[in-house]
């Protein structure tokens, strides 16, 4: 079994990641896309970033955790919301879009 390991760095924050030969690794600079039916707009969001949502723009709320699953969000109040990943209806494989 090849266990090869590749550690970089960040060169803007310092943060390492080391990379196993054919493991996932989880990036610090990983994004979520969020669906917000509100307006029906997407709002990219990268993790460890606050972001705001309208109308109530006052409010901030930040991106902790991703994965493939969920993405976890802080409150200001320090509440941790888990929002599960979202899957358009699924068509048809023969239908023509």
């Amino acid at each position: 079994m090849d266990v090869s390991e590749l550690t970089i760095q960040n060169t803007e924050t310092q943060v390492q990641v080391v990379l196993v030969y054919d493991t996932p690794a989880d990036s610090p600079d990983s994004y979520a896309v969020f669906k917000y039916l509100w307006n029906n707009t997407q709002i990219t969001v990268k993790k460890d970033q606050e972001f705001v949502l309208k109308p109530d723009t006052d409010v901030k709320y930040k991106l902790i955790d991703i994965n493939d699953r969920e993405a976890v969000i802080q409150t200001a109040t320090g509440e941790k919301i888990t929002i599960p990943h979202f899957e358009e209806e699924k068509k048809s494989p023969l239908m023509i879009a």
